[in-house]
């Protein structure tokens, strides 16, 4: 029965569990956002693609966090 639960744990864990590293940003010179989710409502102006890429990565380019997600 212990092998039961923590086998329900860890698999409720696993699923629940977002990874906070991944964000998305809009690949223009202008964005100035990222985005953690890809149907946030700041992205919807986004004239080019969106990307998925890492919370490091958007910030060392100058992006700040959307104010739909704050």
């Amino acid at each position: 029965m212990k092998i039961v639960l923590l086998l329900g744990f860890i698999f409720l864990n696993n699923v629940v569990c977002t990874d906070v590293n991944t964000v998305y940003i809009c690949d223009s010179r202008t964005g100035k956002r990222y985005h953690y989710t890809a149907d946030c409502k700041g992205l919807n102006n986004c004239q080019h693609k969106v990307l998925k890429t890492t919370l490091e990565i958007a910030k060392s380019r100058g992006k700040t966090l959307c104010g739909f997600e704050d």
